[in-house]
């Protein structure tokens, strides 16, 4: 079975995405940079 368009593409600017933050952030891995993205969505979302 192939895998649906829309999930290449969110996967593709997913990972774009995290390339980005990595390099605005001076991290090393986007791991570090998934980690930190999600402590600030966590965080707006507790204050929301």
């Amino acid at each position: 079975m192939a895998v649906p368009s829309i999930f290449v593409h969110a996967s593709r600017d997913l990972e774009r995405f995290l390339l980005d933050a990595r390099d605005e952030l001076g991290h090393v891995t986007t791991h570090r940079s998934w980690q930190s993205v999600l402590a600030v969505l966590v965080t707006f979302r507790a204050k929301g």
